[in-house]
């Protein structure tokens, strides 16, 4: 019973969230620039914190230390990190780089971690786990000659290595929005007015400087509103594992209105989910990018785009002048960067989204044929 419970679970999934190999090949150039330009390696700072910070989690590695390393070790780190992610981007030594860039960030963050304060940035790592299952989509399997390669396979396009990493990372992503919404729906959906979660949230913001773009606008807005965005957002987080289970189209809305409510955090909170929105592409077919003949001339000038925002961050590491960001020094600035690459990544991925799901919906036209005498 319960093996065939988990197959109806496993297939019902799969087919939601199945993708031609070539679009992970493509994913991996995406998200591979979007690291290195915005989502850097960078722990080098560390080191300059004073060891009265250091109150690491039992469930750490960092709680084996009794403080925080040396400047070395955390230079090492960075150095290391990006010199993986660069490899993981171009394509080089893929499974491997994909394991030393998912090591070293889990590194990094426990560290980070050790301030007391955990961030929504353990996405990525969740996403680089279930790419080393998925081999990017380069899976050898595809050869013909190799045995039982018909076999294996969901598709043509689609190796069971993707499905198996795509799926697992999907079930991954639905019940992070679970444990997140459980507690909201607890606690914000509800019939009293004079209660917001969202309020709760905003006005902490507010007065510590999270003032841009449509911040100032909140407290002139009817109660209603406020509590209807409280039903929204616990109840969008709640059903990702319905949608995910419902079928492909039905997920991929889900994922839309997800990135939609990112995009409200951003205008609203200036709560930034920039990195967890690039990921969501990674369920949407990019295989036309690896086929396109200007991507095809494009490949070595990107390369080299790599190697030297790279160096660039090897470099600032060096001089202790560096940031996540590329041709950014200094973390002071990066915040107020980080607003307007976040919300212009919300607007382009929720672009891309509902132009798939149109496209999707349209019914196909049928030929027209000729009758010859």
């Amino acid at each position: 019973m319960i093996d065939r419970v988990l197959s109806w679970f496993w297939t019902r999934v799969a087919r939601s969230v199945a993708v031609p190999d070539r679009s992970l090949t493509a994913f991996r150039w995406i998200l591979g620039l979007y690291l290195l330009l915005f989502d850097a390696p960078y722990y080098s700072w560390i080191s300059d914190t004073p060891r009265a910070f250091f109150d690491p989690p039992v469930l750490s590695v960092t709680y084996l230390f009794s403080g925080f390393p040396p400047a070395t070790f955390f230079l090492l780190l960075d150095v290391v990190a990006i010199t993986a992610t660069c490899c993981m981007t171009v394509g080089y030594r893929t499974r491997i780089s994909t394991a030393t860039t998912l090591i070293t960030r889990l590194v990094g963050m426990n560290f980070i971690y050790s301030y007391g304060k955990i961030s929504h940035q353990i996405a990525v790592c969740v996403f680089l786990f279930c790419m080393i299952i998925a081999d990017w989509g380069e899976t050898r399997e595809q050869d013909p000659e190799h045995e039982g390669a018909t076999s294996r396979r969901w598709s043509p396009e689609t190796s069971y290595r993707t499905i198996q990493g795509m799926s697992l990372f999907a079930v991954a992503l639905a019940f992070g929005f679970v444990t997140a919404g459980f507690d909201k729906a607890r606690l914000w959906i509800n019939t009293d007015l004079a209660k917001s979660g969202i309020l709760t949230w905003y006005y902490p913001g507010y007065f510590t400087g999270s003032t841009r773009f449509l911040a100032d606008r909140i407290p002139g807005l009817p109660l209603v509103v406020l509590k209807a965005g409280d039903w929204l957002a616990a109840i969008v987080e709640v059903t990702g594992f319905i949608a995910l289970l419902l079928n492909r189209t039905s997920w991929r809305v889900w994922l839309l209105v997800v990135t939609l409510l990112h995009t409200a955090n951003v205008l609203v909170l200036n709560i930034t989910f920039a990195t967890q929105v690039i990921l969501y592409l990674s369920f949407f077919d990019l295989s036309s990018l690896v086929d396109s003949p200007l991507m095809r001339r494009l490949r070595r000038p990107a390369v080299g785009l790599v190697v030297v925002i790279g160096a660039w961050h090897v470099i600032t590491r060096f001089t202790d002048n560096g940031s996540s960001y590329f041709m950014v020094s200094g973390q002071a600035r990066v915040y107020t960067y980080d607003l307007y690459v976040a919300l212009v990544i919300c607007t382009i991925v929720a672009g891309i989204i509902a132009k798939n799901l149109i496209e999707s919906s349209r019914p196909l036209l049928p030929t027209r044929s000729r009758s010859t005498s």
